[in-house]
């Protein structure tokens, strides 16, 4: 079903009622005439009343002439955009330039042809409705640059919490970024911070009451995104935001701003993430580090203690063959059975010593690789790429 066409709306201003009915009669089947004005006066006022398509005007009139009407429309913001044609008797270049000057869009000479009244009537409403087009898209082509200005702006704005948030090492220092960044936004914000290690809540004012922080934690078992009131909040498994003036009623700025906000809290869990993992690597490290301490402080004590029985050792079998040696004598053994028990004593004692000799050498072996160890955990411990942050409060 086709849509119903709407009649332009005209306004003819004359102060004579016969060419009224004459501009009526000609374009009544086409427009639809508004009650004729017989003066400028009243063709004024009944513009700015009724807000005409078009206006048709005499010239010379007593009160208030066709030129300072036209004047008076345009400099009136409500009704500069309705096209005026003037009709007169007079048809100089003076009349024309003055016709100008007032603003009118066109000139018609009386008498003139009822085609050509039709004809401009249709140009002039032709061209104040592409005028009127143009501004449209104009004013559609601004908006857009507006938003797509401000879109970047904040974006930007989130783009930098994402490179600060890599220096924040306590839940702290994230939370009070976090509360700074929606600052940037031009909110008011709350935030909690929940991952391994106890809880945060901040505000702009530092740390949050504890009903506020009660609050945050009660919200963190809603869904996603949630509003209620004036307010929106946003959970993520350890982060949970709430705006306490979201403009919920400005939908186009609401909804951007949603979006941001959402990323800047995907970013913030990630980066509690982080710093618990940092944490735990850290606390693992700090064992081993303890571990290998431990390790070369009884490595000491067992080489120690190794060095002590080989001497002790060494002492005992050297003292038992010397005592061996001299009971042969009473023995009555020959010379071969004298030489051949010191010889299986000497190498007796050369075995023992040399069990001892490979202990020391197991445990200079464990002190090598303790010492490898350590400057490992040390190399570790100041890279770049395995900071050992605070821990967060």
């Amino acid at each position: 079903m086709s849509k119903p066409v709407t009649k332009a709306r005209i306004l003819v201003v004359d102060d004579e009622p016969v060419n009224l009915a004459l501009v009526a009669g000609i374009l009544a089947d086409d427009y639809l005439l508004l009650d004729g004005a017989t003066s400028g006066t009243e063709g004024l006022a009944r513009a700015r009343a009724e807000q005409p398509d078009l206006v048709l005007t005499d010239i010379a009139m007593p009160d208030l002439t066709g030129y300072d009407l036209c004047r008076a429309l345009k400099e009136d913001h409500e009704t500069a955009a309705i096209p005026v044609i003037f009709l007169s008797g007079a048809v100089g270049l003076d009349e024309h330039l003055a016709g100008h000057d007032a603003g009118g869009e066109d000139f018609l000479a009386k008498p003139f042809k009822p085609a050509e009244l039709l004809y401009k009537v249709a140009n002039a409403l032709r061209l104040a409705g592409e005028k009127h087009r143009l501004a449209s898209d104009a004013n559609q082509a601004f908006h857009t640059a507006m938003v797509a200005m401000s879109s970047a702006a904040e974006l930007g704005v989130v783009l930098n919490f994402v490179r600060n948030s890599f220096a924040c090492s306590s839940y702290v220092e994230l939370a009070d970024l976090i509360v700074s960044t929606c600052s940037e936004f031009g909110l008011n914000a709350c935030v909690r911070l929940c991952g391994r290690n106890d809880p945060v809540s901040r505000n702009r004012s530092g740390v949050s009451s504890s009903l506020e922080a009660g609050i945050l934690e009660h919200m963190a078992g809603f869904g996603r995104i949630v509003d209620f009131s004036q307010r929106t909040a946003i959970n993520y498994d350890t982060v949970t935001l709430m705006i306490m003036d979201m403009p919920r009623d400005d939908a186009e700025r609401y909804g951007r701003l949603r979006d941001h906000l959402a990323t800047l809290c995907e970013c913030a869990d990630a980066r509690v993430r982080s710093m618990d993992d940092a944490l735990d690597v850290d606390a693992k490290r700090r064992m081993l580090a303890d571990l290998v301490d431990n390790t070369r402080t009884a490595l000491t004590d067992i080489d120690q203690r190794h060095r002590h029985n080989q001497n002790n050792a060494r002492v005992i079998m050297h003292g038992m063959l010397a005592t061996i040696e001299q009971s042969f004598s009473r023995l009555d053994l020959t010379d071969e059975q004298e030489d051949y028990i010191a010889d299986v004593m000497r190498a007796a004692v050369q075995r023992v010593m040399d069990l001892f000799a490979q202990g020391l050498a197991i445990d200079d072996h464990l002190r090598t690789v303790s010492s490898l160890l350590g400057d490992s955990l040390k190399i570790n411990r100041a890279s770049p790429l395995n900071p050992s942050p605070s821990v967060p409060p």
